[in-house]
């Protein structure tokens, strides 16, 4: 991991305007697809997660959570 710089114009002291990078993202994907074969289960649970799920994404679990949110938040 490398620390890459947000925004060049701003304080570069300030922690806040650097983001991490992977510096070889080829070779963590590697790394993930094996972990994942190793921890895959075909437990019930399964039926109920979002992400990390093939074909799935974590798009509709944030737009729920988001909507939940805005409703307590207003009233």
């Amino acid at each position: 991991m490398i620390s890459l710089v947000k925004n060049k114009s701003r304080d570069l002291s300030d922690i806040n305007n650097y983001r991490a990078t992977a510096i070889s993202p080829a070779l963590s994907k590697l790394f993930g697809v094996t972990l994942e074969s190793y921890i895959k289960t075909d437990s019930d649970i399964e039926n109920h997660r979002f992400g990390f799920k093939a074909v799935h994404s974590t798009g509709l679990c944030t737009c729920v959570l988001k909507r939940t949110d805005d409703y307590y938040l207003n009233r």
